[in-house]
Formats: C-alpha cells, sequence, structure tokens
C-alpha cells in the first residue's frame, strides 16, 4: 500500500517536472525517474484523456496517452486508431502522445485504439490491447447543447417612421417582414443575429452570408453571443434580404450548429407587378425617386414630404390639397396666368421602371366637383431612369392644363401665350371644393410588359 501511494506521488512529481524539460533531454533528465514508475515486463497506459466512456467532449478536444515507462514511441503513434477516422496531427515525447485533430470533431461516440504493436524501449509490447471510448455532443438530458440561433432582428415600419428613428424592432424567425426599414447613408438598417451560447467568431463569421451579397461590416458584442451586420449603403427598395448562417457556426467551445438557417424580410415594401408607390407634387419635398415618403396625416402643397405613399392608409380627398396654378388673370391672347406654377404639377413614383410613353398616357386628371372640366396633360417629366436595357424610368412629374382656366380665355393656352400649364385657379374655393381624381389607369406597364393590376385613383381638393 504505501508503496503504491509513493509510486503514485513519483509519478506526479514526475509529470510536473517534465512539463519543464525538452523531448530532447528527456531521457537524461527525467529518465531517472521511470524505474520507479514501470512495475511489471509489460508497458502499460498510465493516463489517458478524454476518459473512457467521457460524454459531452468538446470538438476540439485533443487525445492524450502517458505510459509507464520510456516507449518506442513511432510504433506507437503507428499502432494508435480513432474510429471513424479522423485526421491530425501528432507531437510526441518519449513517454506520451497528443493527438490534434486538423478540424473540430463531429458530434458523435468515437473509439480509440492502441495494439500491442506499440514497444517500449526495450522492446515489450503493451500487455493488452487497448481500448476507450468517448462522445462528443450533448448526452440525452445534458444541458450541453450545440448552439442556436435565438433571434434575427431589424427595424420595420412605414417609409417616415422609419426615416424618423421610430421603426420597430422585429424578429424574422418569429415575423414576415415585409416592411423592413431602408436606413439612411448616415443610419443604415443593421440586421442582428442572436445566438445561444458564445460563439468562436472567426469561424461564425465566416459562416454568415447575405443574399444578395451586400458589402456590410460585422461587429461581435463583447460576450460573442450577439452579430450585428451594419450594410455600407442603404437597403434597395422592395428587394428580398435573406440572412444565412451555416452549420458551420461554431460556438467558443466548439460545438456546431446542428442545422443552418436561413431567414429574411423585404426592404421598404413588396412589389411584382408595377403599383404606384408614392403620391405627391413638385412643390413639396417629395422625392424624384424611388421610394417618395408620404406624410401619415396627409397635408397641402407646402408639405415637406409626398401626399401618400404605399405604407400608409388612403386618406380622404380632403387630406390632400393641391393649389391651382391659374391666378385668374388670364386673357385671351395674353401669357397672364399660362406660366408652370408647380403647386399642382403632380408627381407619381411607381415601383418598378415603367415604358414612359405608354405609361404617361395611362395618367389623367379628372374634376368630381361640378361643373366638370376638361383639363389634359400638358406636359411630363420622367426622371430615376436607368441607362442600360431594358431602361424605362420611375418618377413621374406631369403638369395639367384646364380648359376652363383664365389661361387665354375659354381655350386652351397656345403658341401665342406660351402654352398653357395649370388648373383652375383654387384659391378662393370654399372647404370641401372642388375634388378632382388623379387616375393611373391599368394601360400602365413596366419594361417587362407587365400591367398595373387595377386602376389607382388618389382624390385630392383644391385649396
Amino acid at each position: 500500500m504505501e508503496f503504491s501511494k509513493l509510486n503514485r506521488t513519483l509519478f506526479l512529481n514526475f509529470v510536473i517536472f517534465a512539463g519543464f524539460i525538452s523531448c530532447n533531454n528527456i531521457n537524461d533528465k527525467a529518465g531517472k525517474f521511470l524505474p520507479y514508475l514501470n512495475s511489471g515486463e509489460n508497458p502499460k497506459i498510465l493516463v489517458f484523456t478524454p476518459g473512457s466512456n467521457e460524454a459531452n467532449v468538446s470538438p476540439n478536444t485533443k487525445v492524450q496517452v502517458t505510459f509507464d515507462r520510456l516507449m518506442k514511441i513511432d510504433t506507437c503513434v503507428s499502432s494508435l486508431s480513432i474510429s471513424p477516422n479522423v485526421t491530425g496531427f501528432f507531437h510526441t515525447t518519449p513517454i506520451s502522445i497528443e493527438f490534434t485533430p486538423s478540424a473540430s470533431l463531429n458530434a458523435g461516440t468515437y473509439t480509440v485504439a492502441i495494439t500491442k504493436g506499440c514497444e517500449s524501449e526495450g522492446g515489450q509490447d503493451l500487455k493488452d490491447v487497448f481500448t476507450s471510448r468517448f462522445a462528443v455532443g450533448a448526452a440525452p438530458g445534458s444541458s450541453v447543447n450545440s448552439p442556436s440561433i435565438l433571434a434575427v432582428n431589424t427595424l420595420r415600419g412605414s417609409l417616415s417612421a422609419c426615416l424618423a428613428g421610430t421603426g420597430s424592432l422585429s424578429d424574422m424567425i418569429a415575423n414576415d417582414i415585409t416592411d423592413g426599414c431602408l436606413g439612411t447613408t448616415i443610419n443604415r438598417n443593421p440586421i442582428s443575429i442572436f445566438f445561444s451560447e458564445p460563439m468562436d467568431i472567426a469561424l461564425t463569421s465566416l459562416a454568415v452570408a447575405l443574399s444578395p451579397s451586400i458589402p456590410s461590416d460585422f461587429d461581435w458584442s463583447t460576450d460573442g453571443r450577439t452579430l450585428t451586420i451594419t450594410p455600407d449603403l442603404p437597403n434597395t427598395f422592395g428587394q428580398r434580404i435573406t440572412v444565412n448562417v451555416s452549420s458551420n457556426a461554431t460556438s467558443a467551445l466548439g460545438y456546431k450548429m446542428a442545422n443552418s438557417s436561413s431567414v429574411s424580410f423585404v426592404a421598404g415594401g413588396i412589389f411584382s407587378s408595377p403599383a404606384v408607390q408614392a403620391i405627391g407634387l413638385a412643390s413639396q419635398g417629395c422625392a424624384n425617386a424611388l421610394p417618395g415618403v408620404g406624410a401619415v396625416l396627409g397635408g397641402d402643397w407646402t408639405l415637406g414630404s409626398c401626399f401618400w405613399d404605399s405604407s400608409l392608409a388612403l386618406l380622404g380627398a380632403g387630406s390632400y390639397r393641391f393649389r391651382g396654378g391659374d391666378d385668374g388673370t388670364g386673357l385671351v391672347g395674353s401669357p397672364n396666368a399660362c406660366a408652370d406654377v408647380n403647386t399642382d404639377n403632380f408627381r407619381i413614383i411607381f415601383s418598378n421602371y415603367m415604358q414612359t410613353a405608354v405609361t404617361a398616357s395611362a395618367v389623367r386628371i379628372q374634376r368630381v366637383s361640378p361643373p366638370l372640366t376638361n383639363a389634359r396633360i400638358a406636359t411630363y417629366v420622367w426622371s430615376d431612369c436607368q441607362a442600360v436595357f431594358p431602361f424605362g424610368c420611375r418618377a413621374l412629374t406631369v403638369s395639367f392644363s384646364e380648359q376652363e382656366a383664365s389661361c387665354n380665355g375659354t381655350l386652351f393656352g397656345d403658341a401665342s401665350t406660351g402654352g398653357d400649364f395649370n388648373l383652375l385657379r383654387t384659391s378662393t374655393a370654399p372647404v370641401g371644393f372642388p375634388l378632382y381624381n388623379l387616375i393611373v389607369d391599368t394601360t400602365a406597364k413596366d419594361v417587362n410588359g407587365a400591367s398595373l393590376q387595377s386602376q389607382f385613383i388618389f382624390g385630392v381638393e383644391g385649396k
């Protein structure tokens, strides 16, 4: 009994001492301890890790073997096998082997065997074939789990709310997000991925990708649980952005995700067939490119945004007020009241690139309040155009003329007046009068030949 205690004590001292000496001089400086360690004719394995039948072993584990005497260590390396097969690297001393896998181990059970071909320096084989098993990954009922994704958040809301910084955080896993915020050049809309465990930042960053590929900045929280992806530029309206996380995402302990994950959201809103995305006036702060941003409560011709956008409810005509450009001073043959005034020039922003001539011809304005009038398009201008095939534009600004306006008396303006570009005078009209409908017919087509699904009618009031 006393000898056994002494043997264990000397062995521990040897292991500690051996840590301070190199493999090259272990025979000289450590060999004197070995007579106290080896007992019996055949060599034995004193220490093996991971432990036999050990579960929840880290995927980054190393296999370590320590013998009770000096060995022909190359014979032991060639006698060692792992099933299923694992590639890796060996580090040896005259009494030990350390095997480091070249990659993290997959979840499952591994069997390590060392045959009797492993010989001591004196030529003796191992007394018995050595076999040990261990399991990587969680055992049933264990609290150790592969990492998972808890949430993938981004900001969503109406265009105006997003620009005002009042968009709300929403989880793509739990919600179908079709109104994700676009962000601005100053405040882009980030995506945050929340993991259940601290992650290996380098490996997990490589496992995360956006589709389509978007240049972005990856930032990790200090605890390694949250990855924030911030795009370099604002999102594109109508674009579906997919967040892909492959099963190569790895926890700090070396556990891989059990399955890959893919979630997505639509920036701004969903459009397939062309649709009217926003309506406003040229006199307003209404964008001349997609997307236009509307006002929740509407407004008049001095509004700092468009009247309306597709993320907002459509209000009554009295909530959207324009001012007719005619001031009542027109005369027959005179240019008075004929020059274009932009308070009645309507801006229509489409979701898709449109065929310009066909779509402009599909736009008209109609007075609803009596007396009925004769209104025509005087001129139009397209903006937000693409310079490559199939070309097309998305923002149309239209000037209307109304025959009953004072320009050139009871006639439309002509060459002698320099044209006619205004609707009737409305500055003296009573509350709630007159009402007009701005109409976009289904003959409007995008560059792919798709038409509006239904006629678009937008009610406005002249003031």
